[in-house]
């Protein structure tokens, strides 16, 4: 018995020294490709309620996400309410997804850049002015043996009616 628990325990350093040599040696394998976007962090102020934003045209400036790798990818595009922790100073997180509307999946060519179209609907109500939002957009690859993926934040703040 106390040899098959030693012999396990040298095959279990074998594999932990080869993983390090194959990082160590060929980190272009790890780094070989990605996604981009040039939305990391939004702010965009003096939004009214009850109103319907096409952020894309609103802020002058299109959300774009490129793929980086060698090879064609399948994304999927989430909007994420924040944890409590991930929220700026105060901004509160949106009530509810609906809130944005976005293109879910996208097929992307290697090498390829596209123009993601990014809808805001704010509901109706006095309860609105005044207030500061945040929302994720979470873009990832989907189907992929390894998944890659980047969050942008945007924060907007109501207009306060005065």
């Amino acid at each position: 018995m106390q040899q098959f628990c030693k012999n396990e325990k040298i095959t279990m350093k074998k594999r932990i020294f080869l993983t390090a040599i194959i990082i160590f040696l060929f980190p272009g394998m790890l780094l070989a490709g990605g996604l981009s976007s040039n939305w990391g962090e939004v702010i965009i102020a003096n939004l009214e309620p009850g109103k319907n934003y096409d952020l894309n045209d609103f802020l002058n400036t299109r959300f774009k996400i490129t793929n980086n790798f060698d090879s064609n990818v399948n994304l999927k595009i989430e909007i994420l309410i924040p944890q409590p922790e991930e929220l700026k100073p105060g901004y509160e997180a949106i009530e509810d997804v609906s809130w944005v509307k976005v293109q879910e999946n996208i097929s992307l060519e290697a090498g390829r850049t596209e123009i993601v179209p990014i809808q805001l609907k704010i509901p109706e109500g006095l309860k609105y002015f005044g207030k500061k939002y945040q929302f994720w957009i979470w873009s990832h690859t989907s189907g992929q043996a390894v998944g890659v993926g980047l969050k942008s934040r945007i924060m907007f703040s109501m207009f306060t009616g005065k």
